[in-house]
């Protein structure tokens, strides 16, 4: 069978942007009040390394709850506004029009539109009437590299056709103001809205080739009813472990084909990874993963360390500001005690220097990624949170 390569990737996202230190106000104003463990898990907002999110709807649309009718409503123009663009851009970048598209896969979790998705946009992005249709629901965080591995299998099935691969994941609109729990806590301070689309195609060519795939099922969790969907952060109690990958090859590494040195795509937390590789032991062709958690939760959680935060800048201006006052005062000292001046109880000085360097310790230790507002009007992270930079003491 040959093998499906990957001919273009495309991107998008929402134009409202969130910063996280503003989602963490409001959801102090929101939660807070409400939920008194709310303080001992705020620290999770700045732990993700997320700097900002997009979403499809104004920040303020989310201040309130919002039922069923008005989440879909915003669902279906969020949506297919992004399918559109993000699709564009892959056709685009492969030199091809909507009417050469044969195949259609779209992967979503966080919406249900019935007709789906493609169908709704099949007319402005110029879909042939023969294109086959294939809407994928309910994989949540697996869904993207489960749907690359149903579009490619499907490249490989029909070789001379092109799979054009749709996934859209509006999580913000699974916000919940009713959920009290560590688990919505989470959902709010990661998830954000965004599409990503793939045109496959079976044969030599693109930036790099899908060799295989494999999944392992597992049960998953539903909350469905009156209430609008919410997104479970973790698996319930004797659920089994589930992970899924797929093998990629580079066109400048296919000479090494012969070993095993591919790339192993996968999504998840650490107990994903390591029942996805205790599967495959004893096999050939052994996953090699990276024995602590994922690279891509990795990366988001030091994303942040490359810049300095506003905590950072001013921490160390007072940091400069303490060593002048250092050099400041024991070039007075001097001065003074030759013209025959006399120092009284100067082990004191000692004292203070400890207590200001231990001070200055654990700002930079505790507060050194945390949100900063130089007013402190309203700011329910000055009112409640750990460290508040907005009355730093000084130096008499």
């Amino acid at each position: 069978m040959p093998t499906a390569a990957l001919v273009s990737l495309a991107t998008s996202a929402p134009p409202h942007v969130f910063l996280q230190k503003d989602v963490l106000a409001a959801a102090w104003d929101e939660l807070g009040p409400r939920f008194p463990e709310f303080a001992t898990f705020s620290s999770i907002f700045a732990n993700t390394g997320i700097v900002k999110r997009h979403g499809v709807r104004p920040f303020e649309w989310y201040l309130k709850p919002r039922g069923w009718p008005e989440r879909t409503q915003a669902f279906l123009e969020g949506a297919e506004a992004l399918f559109v663009d993000v699709a564009q851009k892959a056709l685009a970048s492969a030199h091809l029009g909507g009417g050469d598209i044969d195949t259609v896969v779209t992967v979503c979790s966080t919406g249900i539109a019935t007709p789906s998705l493609e169908a709704r946009v099949a007319r402005a992005m110029g879909f042939r009437s023969d294109v086959m249709r294939v809407p994928v629901f309910g994989l949540g965080c697996a869904g993207g590299v489960s749907g690359l591995s149903i579009a490619s299998r499907l490249a490989q099935a029909r070789p001379g056709t092109n799979v054009l691969l749709v996934a859209i994941e509006l999580c913000s609109l699974a916000l919940r103001h009713d959920e009290l729990t560590k688990a919505n806590i989470v959902a709010v301070s990661l998830f954000g809205d965004g599409a990503a689309a793939i045109i496959l195609r079976a044969g030599d060519g693109g930036a790099t080739r899908i060799e295989d795939a494999g999944e392992h099922l597992a049960d998953a969790a539903f909350d469905g009813g009156h209430r609008p969907l919410h997104l479970p952060s973790r698996r319930r109690p004797g659920h089994h472990r589930a992970g899924g990958g797929i093998f990629t090859q580079s066109r400048h590494a296919r000479s090494r084909t012969a070993d095993h040195r591919r790339l192993w795509q996968h999504v998840g937390t650490h107990g994903v990874v390591r029942a996805r590789t205790r599967a495959r032991e004893g096999t050939a062709g052994k996953v090699a993963v990276d024995g602590a958690r994922t690279r891509l939760h990795r990366k988001l959680r030091h994303a942040a360390a490359r810049h300095v935060t506003s905590a950072e800048f001013i921490l160390g201006l007072v940091t400069l500001q303490r060593a002048g006052e250092l050099v400041l005062s024991r070039y007075n000292t001097h001065r003074l005690l030759a013209r025959g001046a006399v120092e009284i109880a100067p082990r004191h000085y000692l004292l203070i220097v400890a207590v200001h360097a231990a001070w200055l310790i654990s700002l930079w230790v505790f507060g050194h990624d945390q949100p900063v507002n130089v007013f402190c009007r309203n700011n329910p992270w000055c009112r409640r949170g750990p460290i508040d930079f907005c009355r730093i003491p000084t130096t008499p």
